[in-house]
């Protein structure tokens, strides 16, 4: 188990039971950084930035750094500045979760599995739907206006569904 943990302020700032997403993720996360080794730094990149929590974790010298990608996909992108950083500190880093490569696994494979029977009580048990996707559109961000007008332009049946807690 490791120590040397990272979350951003966003994330910390999450009370149990404000959000079922974080809740899940926890568990999940709670599990990989009992699997950490002491030296290890565990990097939750959610919402992660260069800030003093980070420098400070880093001038630790961790043998390995973990950066954990949940709900969001893996940011090598938009928050490169961040990871060219990291890997700064650490020669041994190592992308676990929602990434490309062997450490991927998906948070959402989960949520649907525990969820599923609370949030689609009312889909038909019979469908013709040969594809099923799934996004969550809290917020209409771009990517996902653009997932759904291609959806719609390539004549494939869409239902759409809102979903409350």
């Amino acid at each position: 188990m490791t120590d040397l943990v990272y979350h951003h302020k966003f994330y910390t700032k999450q009370k149990p039971g404000d959000n079922i997403i974080i809740d899940l993720e926890r568990v999940y996360i709670d599990k990989i950084i009992q699997a950490c080794k002491p030296t290890d730094l565990f990097i939750n990149s959610v919402w992660f930035e260069w800030d003093d929590d980070m420098r400070n974790l880093l001038s630790k010298k961790p043998e390995r750094v973990i950066i954990y990608s949940g709900y969001d996909w893996d940011d090598r992108g938009y928050r490169k500045p961040v990871h060219d950083k990291i890997k700064e500190h650490c020669d041994n880093v190592v992308y676990i979760g929602n990434t490309d490569g062997k450490g991927y696994f998906s948070l959402w494979l989960f949520f649907v599995e525990k969820y599923a029977s609370k949030f689609y009580r009312d889909t038909p048990i019979s469908t013709s739907i040969s594809k099923l996707f799934m996004t969550l559109n809290r917020g209409c961000h771009p990517h996902r206006v653009s997932l759904v007008k291609s959806l719609y332009e390539d004549n494939l049946k869409v239902r759409v569904h809102k979903f409350r807690r």
